[in-house]
């Protein structure tokens, strides 16, 4: 499952902090500001954290993926 996470630990702060998760796996991170229909802006954040992720290359991606491939794999 691909998921983003709102993690943010202060209510106060500006920006909001999220995670994007495959399962339990934390590929990237971004901030975020909410606002009424911000849905789409959050995704095009989430996206653009992707691609500048340092580590967000197909090898290190997929190594990470590993154990959950390997699992559907065993199903």
């Amino acid at each position: 499952m691909l998921a983003i996470v709102n993690v943010t630990k202060n209510d106060k702060q500006e920006l909001d902090d999220y995670e994007i998760r495959v399962n339990q796996k934390v590929i990237g991170t971004f901030q975020h500001k909410r606002a009424f229909k911000g849905a789409s802006q959050c995704l095009r954040d989430a996206a653009a954290a992707l691609d500048a992720a340092p580590d967000y290359d197909d090898k290190v991606f997929l190594e990470k993926l590993m154990p959950v491939l390997k699992r559907l794999a065993e199903e």
